[in-house]
């Protein structure tokens, strides 16, 4: 599904990513006040929501290697409610720990290679635990697409597995320039972790340059912080993403919510993420006379 707000103005596409056992209506639903947010934070732009849902229809059965339960689910303020819903779905599903294994990987790589194609090109990811950990991969994938690679770079290409590619290069030569995707300007993720099945290294060697942000709930007992800090790790903190050309990037960020597993609603957790995304598109908006005179990122009252 999606949706869009202010449709007469500069559009700005955001690929929305759900978290294990939930859906794209139920994260729509979870996150409104960060839409909200976004948009208040963003007038001069026309915000295109996209929440695809993951491939892989959920059984109780798959509980038994997750640390998720199909019965009830976390309000956006961290209320456990009854699931009043079957629509319980995953990008993956973890069948195995030693090794990892995750089953399924190629259906959700299709999966948004076709919402790309459908309704892309996409400006940024935010996603939550599991779709946290796809946003990240989705934007190191995306670093390797043909209209990203055209930048000057001084890092090796990755060599993703077959099926974990995203861009269909063929297609992009009969595209104009507006309809390819390239590199994302950012990625939230919101207790995210690291991606373990071996076959997900590539997408972090070398590290992961677009801008990210990460949240963290400090109560959080689904994904602790340790495992949401090691996918901050495979992230590169150079200013401008380690790409030559200059500052166009915010590094890596980290913020922390007094909250657990949850994408949380409260000002206080809201604030930095629009600042974060206000600055990666600063000179975006500089490039097109978006709102007039912008302010440099280092001169932004950003919030963190």
């Amino acid at each position: 599904m999606a949706k869009a707000y202010n449709l007469n103005r500069t559009p700005l596409k955001i690929l929305m990513l759900h978290g294990f056992t939930q859906s794209g209506s139920l994260f729509d639903s979870k996150t409104r006040a960060l839409q909200k947010s976004l948009q208040r934070a963003l007038p001069h732009y026309s915000l295109f929501f996209s929440f695809p849902t993951g491939p892989h229809r959920l059984l109780p059965s798959d509980q038994s290697s997750s640390s998720f339960t199909l019965s009830s689910t976390l309000d956006q303020d961290g209320i456990t409610q009854p699931n009043v819903s079957a629509e319980n779905y995953g990008w993956w599903r973890r069948t195995s720990d030693d090794p990892v294994v995750y089953e399924g990987m190629e259906e959700g790589f299709a999966a948004i290679k076709e919402t790309i194609r459908n309704e892309g090109p996409f400006d940024g990811v935010i996603g939550f635990s599991q779709g946290a950990a796809f946003a990240a991969m989705v934007a190191s994938a995306l670093e390797e697409s043909d209209e990203a690679q055209a930048a000057p770079s001084s890092r090796q290409r990755r060599d993703l597995p077959t099926g974990f590619q995203l861009v269909d290069s063929q297609a992009q030569q009969t595209q104009t320039q507006e309809q390819k995707q390239g590199r994302l300007q950012f990625a939230i993720c919101y207790s995210g972790f690291r991606a373990m099945d071996p076959r997900c290294d590539p997408f972090f060697t070398p590290k992961i340059s677009t801008p990210t942000m990460h949240v963290l709930g400090q109560l959080d007992t689904v994904v602790e912080q340790g495992r949401s800090r090691s996918l901050v790790a495979c992230c590169s903190s150079e200013e401008g993403g380690g790409r030559e050309g200059g500052r166009d990037s915010m590094g890596v960020v980290v913020i922390t919510h007094p909250g657990g597993h949850f994408v949380p609603s409260q000002k206080a957790s809201l604030d930095p993420v629009t600042g974060f995304v206000r600055a990666c598109l600063a000179g975006k908006d500089e490039k097109k006379g978006i709102g007039g005179k912008e302010e440099r990122v280092e001169d932004m009252d950003v919030p963190f």
